[in-house]
């Protein structure tokens, strides 16, 4: 497990939570304060990296894009076998849906459309998500309590969300509407980043101490290569990028490749709500 203390107001927040039940203690002020520094800092950087409904990562251009989606796809299907809830009874939210791409692959492990529920806090996302996929439910989510009832779901899913998330405050608030959201007895699938991206700090995530008060069921680092067939040239899968920069990519890639032996890229953890 990874030993990195938290501090200040995350540090307060965990000792908080760790072994009490989930409770909606904070004031209409402070929750609007939380939301709204969340979605101010996500939208903007997201501004940056994919503004509006651009989906830069369809069609699949580059290696890593298929390492995470395979890698993903991997756990997601290991994460619902270990489950006791009958597939057919599942009532899925995923927090952070993107253009419903995360979403969307539950219906190829067996769920139906009418069991999936997406949101995010990016309106030209969702708005990509629904028309993509329309017999999903699609949500914005304004950064603040998430709409729905206490214990509406009984798994939640929670895709490379934190590492976008700046403040550790923020990425504790995120995770305590899930488990506000999640029944007694039910999921949390969390798949990120093993590091934090750049505009969120780069920084190693702790899955367990942000979402303290679960019990974990599984968890295990995930290395980007282990998905990928074993071929003599992996790109052929996807195409030769032959510009400079993919000349420059292709020089480096045995070092990278080297580095992803050593270290892992992402984390998974299946957890449980405590009955």
């Amino acid at each position: 497990m990874i030993d990195r203390p938290l501090r200040g107001s995350a540090c307060r927040w965990v000792a908080h939570t760790r072994g009490e039940a989930v409770n909606d203690d904070m004031t209409s002020a402070e929750m609007a304060r939380v939301g709204d520094g969340l979605r101010q800092q996500v939208l903007r950087d997201y501004e940056q990296l994919e503004p509006g409904e651009t989906d830069t990562w369809n069609p699949v251009e580059r290696e890593g894009e298929l390492t995470y989606r395979l890698s993903m796809f991997y756990a997601q299907a290991v994460s619902l076998g270990l489950s006791r809830i009958p597939r057919a009874d599942l009532r899925v939210l995923d927090v952070g849906t993107g253009n419903g791409r995360s979403t969307r692959s539950f219906i190829d492990l067996g769920l139906r459309p009418e069991q999936l529920t997406g949101i995010d806090l990016r309106p030209g996302a969702i708005a990509l998500a629904r028309r993509l996929h329309p017999g999903i439910s699609f949500d914005v989510y304004d950064g603040e309590r998430i709409d729905a009832p206490d214990g509406a779901f009984n798994w939640v899913q929670i895709a490379c969300v934190h590492a976008t998330i700046a403040d550790p405050e923020h990425r504790l608030h995120v995770a305590r509407e899930c488990t506000r959201v999640l029944e007694p007895g039910g999921y949390l699938f969390y798949f990120d980043n093993w590091v934090s991206d750049w505009l969120a700090g780069h920084e190693v995530l702790d899955p367990v101490a942000i979402h303290p008060e679960l019990e974990v069921v599984w968890s295990s680092p995930i290395r980007s290569h282990q998905c990928l067939p074993r071929v003599r040239n992996r790109m052929t899968l996807i195409g030769h990028d032959r510009s400079f920069v993919g000349k420059a990519r292709a020089f480096l890639r045995p070092r990278t490749r080297i580095d992803r032996l050593l270290h892992p890229s992402h984390f998974v953890m299946l957890a449980r709500r405590p009955m």
